[in-house]
């Protein structure tokens, strides 16, 4: 993993989620993970658009990088 894709799940870890969901379930795996390994494609895309998605629960530096990893594009389609 990245600096970047650590720093945000980190975040996205302190964030609130529906209860019993993929999202949820995606972040608590991600953060308890080997660091060391890296993401596969599909999970990176999945991680920036959970990120930009729940972005309002974020400080502004890691909405930030959020937008910049995401393209602007969250769960449900482009969200601007």
């Amino acid at each position: 993993m990245t600096a970047d894709e650590i720093a945000i799940v980190q975040a996205l870890s302190r964030c609130s989620f529906t209860p019993g969901t993929a999202v949820k379930r995606f972040i608590r795996t991600t953060a308890d993970r080997d660091t060391s390994k890296p993401m596969t494609e599909k999970g990176r895309a999945f991680l920036w658009k959970i990120a930009w998605s729940y972005r309002r629960q974020l400080s502004k530096d890691m909405v930030e990088l959020a937008r910049q990893n995401s393209g602007e594009v969250g769960l449900n389609g482009a969200t601007k």
